[in-house]
């Protein structure tokens, strides 16, 4: 009888440390296998990641591109006809003479003239009688209470913010404004996050320039077609 107790005293003892050995086994493995997951799963997003900072390279590369050739690009007869159809087609308020004026304005003011027609068409959609609510006038919306000064002394306007519905003047003040943040922020995209916000860097900022690039992008295949 006395060995039997001891016996079960024996099995009781072993069920007691190996139990826990399991249950932490058990658990081990299972999570083992979430960690391994979990690996997996980091792999396939760095690996997401490394390819969109890679799409974001190659779309800088080719918007960089973009710029430079746009700045070269000469305003010929077709160049021309082919800019203005696509202000005309993809903006309401635009109309064909409209189009052609502020077409001959771009290249006429500005070194970067398919940029200040991309900024047009984020900016006001061609509207050019428009006036924001934070008080920017005209189709490059520029807000008059910021520049009015300035452009007055540079003989953009004379007197009023209202002047800046005229398409030539609109166009002028526009490229001014872009011009200084440009030179300020050292890059296109500074500028033009600047244009938004006053600031070169800005979060806010950010889809506001992607979306001028992607219009910059459109005009100059426009510009291309036959």
């Amino acid at each position: 009888m006395n060995k039997m107790k001891i016996l079960l005293r024996k099995v009781l003892l072993v069920a007691f440390i190996i139990t826990p050995i399991i249950v932490v086994s058990v658990g081990f493995l299972k999570c083992s296998k979430t960690v391994s997951i979990l690996k997996k799963e980091i792999l396939i997003l760095h690996k997401q990641n490394k390819d969109l900072q890679q799409k974001n390279k190659q779309t800088k590369n080719k918007l960089a591109a973009c710029l430079s050739n746009s700045n070269k690009l000469l305003l010929t007869s077709q160049v021309k006809q082919n800019l203005v159809n696509w202000i005309v087609t993809n903006h309401t308020r635009a109309y064909p003479e409209l189009a052609t004026n502020v077409v001959t304005y771009a290249y006429q003011y500005s070194q970067y003239p398919l940029v200040i027609l991309a900024l047009i068409s984020v900016e006001s959609s061609y509207d050019f009688q428009t006036i924001s609510k934070a008080g920017a006038y005209g189709g490059t919306q520029v807000r008059c209470s910021d520049w009015k000064d300035e452009l007055v002394k540079q003989g953009i306007i004379k007197r009023t913010c209202k002047e800046l519905f005229n398409p030539r003047k609109s166009v002028l003040a526009g490229n001014y404004v872009l011009d200084i943040y440009i030179n300020k922020c050292g890059s296109l995209q500074g500028g033009l996050s600047a244009y938004l916000t006053g600031s070169c860097k800005s979060k806010i900022s950010s889809q506001y320039v992607m979306k001028v690039y992607k219009r910059l992008g459109e005009l100059y295949l426009a510009a291309h077609e036959n």
